[in-house]
């Protein structure tokens, strides 16, 4: 019997990589077309064997322009 597929979001995981850069020192811009990055990383939750989910809530977020700052608040609260 197969256990319940795991899901995660994959727009957290773009945000999650971008701290990560940044926190790494690594100078990263959030430009270009954010919806090949949340493709990409689906793509990579795919090939870890997750399912990318995204909350219907959140589909929006797609076609907005997502600086950490603002993310934070509209995802997290902080």
């Amino acid at each position: 019997m197969d256990a319940e597929k795991q899901s995660y979001n994959p727009i957290h995981l773009t945000h999650e990589v971008y701290l990560l850069l940044e926190e790494k020192g690594l100078p990263v811009k959030r430009e270009g077309n954010l919806n090949a990055a949340i493709d990409g990383a689906s793509e990579i939750l795919r090939w870890l064997g997750l399912e990318p989910v995204i909350p219907r809530d959140m589909d929006s977020y797609r076609y907005v322009d997502m600086d950490h700052r603002s993310y934070n608040r509209r995802i997290h609260g902080d």
